[in-house]
């Protein structure tokens, strides 16, 4: 326990907080960020990245531009974790695993696509637009610009209407298939310096997230890409992420 006696320009403290320094240091760092103030913010603090590329080129891409920027802010890049999205859609065919995806993006109502869209290219107003129909002309924003641009460039290059445009991005981290096929996803990303680990979510509860545990889990024990047990007692442990050390000189000669 010490004092920090600080003063900045919004506020002044003197007492210190009364518990004692957490075994983990301070709390994993899990941060999103793939515009360049969010990568340089990502590169000196983040501790685990939370990210939205869907193709593994572009994952590549940033997972190396990120590892770049910590060693050149003198961290170890083994410490700043890429953990983009993923949303397993597990079915016995990758037939019916398609046919599973379809079917829920059949179940996005036009309002819901739209919202979908205009919340994510800035908030333009397209009540008056046909879901059917082709973007307008997207203005300019000050918001966060890197998924806006992703789905603009995707929206220009494949002349999607906007609900295409919803349900692609509704189905942007989804990998639909057989087990076999998300465990070869899982492992080619992560083989091939695209992903240290995956942000997995499901699109409902539990049926989605009952198949991956049950089908998908195994197989990827079997191939050494997934711990059988945790060899840690706190998350950073288990992430394989050092413990801080401590910022206040007296902790620092301590060693607490």
């Amino acid at each position: 326990m010490h004092t920090p006696h600080h003063r900045g320009e919004h506020f002044a403290v003197r007492g210190p907080l009364n518990i004692s320094r957490p075994p983990q240091g301070h709390p994993v760092v899990f941060q999103a960020g793939s515009s360049e103030t969010g990568r340089e913010f990502a590169a000196r603090h983040g501790e685990v990245l939370f990210t939205t590329q869907h193709e593994q080129g572009a994952a590549q891409a940033y997972y190396a531009d990120i590892k770049a920027r910590a060693a050149a802010h003198g961290r170890d890049p083994a410490h700043v974790l890429v953990w983009p999205g993923l949303s397993p859609l597990v079915a016995p065919t990758e037939t019916e695993a398609r046919r599973r995806l379809a079917e829920l993006q059949d179940l996005i109502h036009d309002d819901v696509a739209r919202r979908l869209v205009q919340d994510n290219i800035g908030d333009p107003d397209l009540t008056d637009h046909p879901v059917d129909g082709p973007l307008p002309d997207i203005p300019g924003t000050n918001r966060s610009t890197s998924r806006r641009d992703l789905l603009l460039k995707l929206a220009h290059d494949e002349k999607l209407t906007i609900r295409q445009l919803a349900h692609r991005f509704a189905a942007g981290s989804a990998v639909a298939g057989t087990p076999e096929q998300i465990a070869d996803h899982i492992q080619t990303w992560f083989r091939s310096y695209a992903a240290d680990g995956f942000t997995i979510s499901f699109p409902y509860l539990p049926g989605p997230a009952e198949d991956f545990v049950d089908q998908v889990v195994p197989l990827l024990q079997e191939r050494g890409l997934l711990r059988t047990e945790y060899e840690g007692g706190t998350l950073r442990e288990n992430l394989g992420l050092p413990r801080p050390a401590a910022r206040d000189r007296h902790l620092q000669e301590t060693g607490r």
